[in-house]
């Protein structure tokens, strides 16, 4: 797919909406364009399609790369590693502390005034 008619979107205010966020398939976060095109397809087949249930697997400061590499099938652990990092870097420092609110126990139930994101 190509990334010729994304539209640039505003930094996530929600926890919800941004767990709710997709990683795949020139998304925001999608970062397979830096690693192997079988990265798609790898995280579709394992259900891992959006950032909450990346964050489920690899912990909201997206660390814990054995989780993530054994629910994956991945057998190493440096590019598991290096795949969390790449996604922990393409937030921005307020989407990283929504995820710190996370780890915090915060409801993720979106509230009354979580809008829908709005791109720019």
């Amino acid at each position: 797919m190509s990334k010729l008619f994304i539209l640039p979107r505003e930094s996530c205010s929600s926890l919800h909406w941004l767990l709710e966020e997709p990683f795949v398939h020139s998304a925001h976060l999608d970062i397979s364009s830096q690693t192997s095109h079988d990265l798609s397809r790898i995280l579709i087949a394992a259900g891992v399609t959006k950032l909450g249930q990346l964050v489920g697997l690899a912990g909201p400061e997206l660390t814990n790369a054995e989780n993530f590499a054994a629910q994956l099938g991945m057998r190493s652990l440096r590019v598991a590693r290096q795949l969390l990092y790449r996604w922990s870097s393409a937030l921005t420092s307020d989407e990283r502390l929504l995820l710190k609110d996370c780890a915090a126990g915060v409801s993720t139930k979106p509230a009354e005034e979580d809008s829908f994101p709005k791109c720019r």
